[in-house]
């Protein structure tokens, strides 16, 4: 994390390098959490495009998931002291929003309601499932990542008899980048597991793997049996 990157937080962190290894080690797991990728600040990207965003919904509740490992791994159980963490580590927008919902009462969990009621309405169902049907598996995804981006993708679509399992097996089936693993999974009865059609997705890409080295040391051989047989 570069210090300028720091500097993009809602709150300060002097110089891991200048601290006792304790709080260092606190640092970097705030940093660890409470940051995306590039060092923004995950809850003021989320509030700074919250008129536009159709995902701050669930944006909001990986956010929480983050706290959550946050206080459990600091070991903190004082309810004040949470509360103040809360509106603390989500920075002065939040803050901002929160001041004025009504019935924030003065514990954690009041407060931690009143922001979810105020983000959850943001979830579009329309748009979540949307997304979810437009994944597609990239060229160099594997079934299992594959897999577990569709479950992440689903979490937010509220799937009721059409269970999630049946939708990631119609996604699988369908966007599948691999034409030939399509065509065996179509062989399978409609009333197969999502574990059963996975086994044999995972099966085929080790297949694949291992018959691709084994052809490629192949070929590689004759074209050095050809090289020597026929000296410039």
């Amino acid at each position: 994390m570069t210090r300028k990157a720091c500097a993009r937080l809602p709150w300060r962190i002097v110089e891991v390098q200048s601290c006792v290894v304790p709080y260092a080690v606190a640092c970097c797991f705030v940093l660890l959490y409470f940051c995306d990728g590039d060092g923004r600040d995950y809850i003021h990207t989320t509030v700074r495009s919250l008129r536009t965003d159709q995902r701050v919904g669930p944006r909001w509740d990986r956010w929480k998931t983050r706290l959550q490992y946050y206080i459990d791994a600091r070991g903190i159980t004082v309810d004040n002291r949470k509360r103040a963490l809360l509106l603390h580590l989500a920075g002065p927008s939040i803050q901002d929003i929160f001041a004025t919902l009504s019935d924030t009462g003065t514990s954690y969990m009041k407060a931690l309601t009143a922001l979810n009621t105020y983000f959850t309405p943001q979830k579009s169902l329309q748009f979540e499932r949307h997304t979810f049907r437009q994944a597609h598996q990239a060229p160099n995804e594997s079934i299992s990542q594959y897999v577990t981006r569709l479950r992440q993708l689903g979490e937010h679509c509220d799937f009721d008899k059409y269970s999630l399992d049946e939708a990631i097996k119609d996604q699988l089936i369908e966007h599948c980048h691999s034409h030939t693993l399509r065509r065996r999974l179509l062989r399978e009865k409609s009333t197969v597991s999502l574990s059963s059609l996975i086994d044999i997705a995972r099966s085929m890409e080790s297949a694949n793997f291992q018959a691709a080295n084994i052809e490629n040391a192949s070929s590689q051989e004759n074209s050095e049996f050809a090289h020597n047989t026929n000296p410039q």
